[in-house]
């Protein structure tokens, strides 16, 4: 156990995530956590006695609900620098200083502020805190000033900073979003790298080094080593905080994970095997690492929901000399201690049925023991993803059982099942998007018999319970479960096809030296043997099993010209190559042939019916995949953004005014009834009533305008995001991205379309 050093209670309920800790008077620690009803608690130890008046306890009110929280210092101009109080709320972000109780600087804050990071990128910029909202992201400096943006994939759920990748001794921004990816973003805001996730990513955490942890909303952790991944575990009670801490005085901060259960645990960060361990009654907030009792040394500081707060101290020099051996001893590695007496039943299991069999075993018995599971996976043009089981030995696959990410399947697992007495199984997988997937497959082999023999799983498959197998007669009585995996590449959802007709849009260009090393990596990303030879020269179609939508690719005059009526299709496919083959992104020249070719009359059709029904969530995302053959529709799709913002604004005002009128018509109602007048009172009552009745319905109107605006902007932002991939990496780019967040910061919806038609006009031509 870890035992605390000390510990205290805070009087008020405790917000998961919204734990920090600072020094905001420049001398004396102070633990800061948000709590409901827009208030945030302090506690500061070194004032007052917090046992006898809780004097050592303050309040601070924003009247917002909050929904991120930290402290830090922006203002590096002084000595001895204060540390600043930073709260985001739904609709804005403030900057606090408590010593002197104001305001440093508000920033509404429109997508919200989801998540919050504060650092810099190396040690000659300034530092900035950063906040993540729906696919955006903002920097902001000591002054307020927005001086970093870019756009995400999804909602912003994690962010923090770290030396990722190490170039140049600098900082990278780590994102983690909604749509199961975690990206890596430079001080440029060009994204360096992209890691996909079985889950959303809910929890980041800088470690030493290149190291920095996560979690999952289904309960997974990890640590990654740069690009790497160190170890990662799935476990049943989410984790709602995490924290890097020095527990064995090692140098190298370990892994603090605490969970809605209420435990938290300190993780050896190279390994994931459990240290020391703790549990509260109620789930775990927060921690925080500091001085926090001015002894010289950093304590951590955990929090639960309930706000009861404990220290806890680094092991002494002594235990951390003898801390392997004591974790060895103690037994503290409860984690692989299970994992080891569940192998030790499921073995003792297997003896156990083997030796009741042994006397009555037949060929199908004999030939199931030694059946193995071969996987088979190909892109099928219009079905998806076809994955096929087979059985040797003469065994027959009765069942299939496949997990992964919940994206993939829309849930832990899918399951199918056959009545033929057939060797293999197939399967078909439609996947969100394309990504890189590890799918398990679990495959029931059956032999003819009247026996069972023993399930040899390689991982519990829990989800079998669950699956409903309405119709399912299989064909033997003695089973055996045999266990696969198969990692598929980004790309592999990409099925060659003979034509595209009309003609896809070039949009992309690459400077290519040599096309061979092209032609291997898209033999290793489809798994075929098709290009590695293929000179290219002649243009090669594909069409993406996620949604239909088609690529072409032909190499000319040293460039690899990327066509496809997907902006995310073909940036994703432009970032890939110039970041693993070394290529450069350039514009498409004007030696090729600019014709524009006239969008699909489905996909027309498609954005009429949308706008035809008032449905901006179809809009947005038909926009959002290829602005450039929905011209119109993106003209709408901004001046629908103007025109939401301007209601907005509107429906604020409306409810501030009724707001107001309700509360003169309280008062009033109550003044009457003081005086006796009941017949006023009544008559002040019924307008207090219209008047709530009004606000309920204003309030109804603004957040269904508030909902309409966060797709719209999600969609804009993904065009953006698009927009700038095809753009040569540099200057270009630079302009690009820089031009857009001043049209949006100005609301100047007319110059960002002019701004977008110039740079998608400018890369498009067809094949």
């Amino acid at each position: 156990m870890f035992h605390p050093a000390f510990s205290f209670k805070l009087g008020y309920n405790v917000l998961p995530g919204r734990v920090c800790a600072g020094v905001f008077d420049g001398r004396h620690p102070c633990l800061a956590c948000a709590s409901s009803g827009g208030k945030v608690v302090l506690h500061n130890p070194h004032q007052g006695d917090d046992a006898v008046n809780n004097s050592a306890i303050s309040l601070l009110n924003f009247n917002r609900e909050i929904t991120c929280l930290t402290a830090g210092s922006l203002d590096t101009s002084k000595k001895e620098a204060k540390d600043w109080l930073f709260i985001g709320t739904a609709t804005s972000l403030n900057a606090y200083e408590v010593d002197n109780n104001r305001d440093i600087f508000h920033i509404e804050a429109p997508d919200g502020a989801n998540a919050i990071a504060l650092g810099r990128f190396n040690e000659e910029s300034e530092p900035v805190v950063i906040i993540g909202g729906s696919c955006s992201i903002y920097g902001y400096n000591h002054a307020g000033e927005d001086t970093y943006w870019t756009v995400t994939g999804d909602n912003v759920s994690a962010l923090a900073m770290a030396p990722v990748l190490n170039v140049d001794r600098e900082h990278e921004l780590i994102v983690g979003s909604e749509d199961f990816d975690l990206r890596i973003f430079n001080k440029d805001a060009d994204m360096l790298h992209e890691f996909a996730q079985r889950e959303a990513v809910t929890l980041l955490c800088a470690l030493s080094g290149r190291s920095f942890a996560f979690a999952l909303s289904n309960g997974t952790i990890g640590v990654l080593n740069s690009t790497t991944v160190a170890w990662s575990h799935k476990l049943k009670a989410p984790a709602t905080s995490l924290a890097a801490f020095d527990v064995n005085l090692d140098g190298v901060p370990e892994l603090v994970v605490g969970y809605a259960s209420g435990g938290f645990d300190v993780r050896a960060p190279n390994t994931g095997d459990v240290l020391v361990q703790d549990k509260f009654d109620d789930p775990v907030a927060g921690f925080a690492v500091i001085d926090y009792r001015l002894e010289g040394f950093p304590s951590l500081i955990a929090v639960s929901t309930a706000g009861h707060a404990r220290g806890y101290h680094a092991l002494g020099t002594k235990e951390a000399a003898g801390f392997a051996q004591a974790v060895t001893v103690q037994g503290v590695d409860t984690a692989r201690l299970q994992r080891l007496k569940q192998r030790k039943q499921d073995l003792l299991y297997q003896l156990k049925q083997m030796q009741d069999a042994k006397p009555e075993l037949d060929d199908g018995s004999i030939a199931l023991s030694r059946a193995q599971l071969s996987l088979g996976v190909k892109a099928v043009e219009g079905k998806g993803l076809q994955i096929t089981a087979t059985v040797d030995s003469g065994c027959t696959c009765t069942a299939l059982i496949l997990s992964g990410s919940s994206a993939l399947f829309g849930t832990d697992a899918q399951a199918f099942h056959s009545t033929d007495n057939d060797a293999s199984l197939t399967a078909f997988v439609i996947p969100p998007s394309l990504t890189s997937f590890t799918i398990e497959a679990t495959a029931l082999a059956g032999a003819g018999s009247t026996r069972f023999s023993t399930p040899v799983l390689s991982k519990p498959v829990c989800c079998v319970c669950l699956v409903d197998l309405t119709g399912f007669h299989p064909c033997s009585t003695v089973f055996r479960a045999l266990h696969g995996q198969l990692d598929l590449p980004q790309f592999f959802g990409l099925c060659p096809i003979a034509t595209i007709d009309p003609l896809p849009l070039v949009k992309s260009a690459l400077m290519v030296p040599a096309i061979a090393p092209v032609g291997t990596w898209l033999d290793q990303q489809l798994q075929l043997s098709a290009f590695a030879t293929n000179t290219l020269t002649e243009p090669v179609f594909f069409r993406s099993v996620a949604d239909d939508s088609s690529l072409s690719l032909q190499y000319s005059s040293g460039l690899l010209l990327l066509g496809s009526d997907s902006d995310q299709l073909v940036g994703d496919l432009t970032h890939a190559l110039a970041s693993q083959l070394s290529l450069k992104v350039v514009q498409v020249p004007d030696a090729v042939h600019r014709k524009q070719a006239a969008p699909a009359v489905s996909r027309r059709k498609t954005a009429d019916a949308a706008l035809a029904q008032s449905d901006p969530a179809e809009l947005a995302r038909l926009v959002a995949k290829d602005a450039a053959a929905n011209p119109d529709d993106m003209k709408y799709l901004l001046t629908r953004i103007g025109d939401l913002h301007k209601a907005r604004q509107r429906l604020s005002a409306e409810i501030a005014d009724g707001s107001n009128l309700t509360k003169a018509l309280l008062l009033r109602a109550e003044d009457h009834r003081l005086m006796g007048d009941i017949q006023c009172m009544k008559e002040a009552y019924s307008q207090l009533h219209a008047a709530n009745r009004d606000l309920l319905t204003a309030y109804s109107i603004r957040s269904t305008n508030h909902e309409e605006l966060v797709q719209s902007l999600k969609a804009l932002n993904q065009v953006i995001q698009n927009t700038a991939r095809l753009q040569p990496a540099g200057e270009a780019r630079t302009i690009f991205v820089g031009g857009c967040r001043e049209c949006i910061k100005a609301n100047d919806m007319t110059a960002l379309y002019a701004l977008l038609q110039a740079a998608t006009q400018s890369d498009e031509t067809t094949v």
